[in-house]
């Protein structure tokens, strides 16, 4: 499958997304902030029980290399265009961390753009949610 043939796909643009955010974190990120999103793409210890990380689903179940998808929907070296994804500029106070024409998902949740350096005090309080809500089911 050449390049030009790969249609829009969400898997790709959500692992592509991260990997964006990912290397684009500020040295004083938050470490749980940083091993939640390389759980999710690359698994280890941040990533639920039972859940598949986006690195190995990529792998096992797109037809076509993410270099591919890279060449098609972005520069060669990273996705710029997420054709699946609602995208947005990082947020005002975030964009001293990335470069001019970085766009990043809008989280469908709260309907915001991902945030670089997450506050220790939501970082505890989203865990303690978390924890209250699977303690409940």
């Amino acid at each position: 499958m050449s390049p030009s043939q790969i249609p829009p796909n969400e898997l790709a643009d959500r692992y592509e997304s991260l990997y964006t955010l990912l290397e684009c974190l500020p040295a004083d990120t938050h470490p749980a902030w940083e091993l939640a999103v390389e759980s999710v793409l690359f698994g280890g210890e941040g990533l639920a029980p039972d859940a598949t990380c986006y690195g190995e689903q990529q792998a096992e179940r797109n037809n076509f290399s993410i270099s591919a998808y890279r060449a098609q929907y972005g520069d060669g070296d990273r996705v710029i265009d997420f054709p699946t994804l609602t995208t947005s500029a990082p947020a005002k106070r975030d964009r001293q961390y990335v470069e001019k024409d970085v766009e990043l998902p809008i989280t469908p949740e709260s309907e915001s753009v991902l945030p670089y350096p997450v506050a220790r005090s939501k970082l505890i309080h989203r865990t303690t949610w978390s924890d209250r809500n699977l303690a409940q089911q």
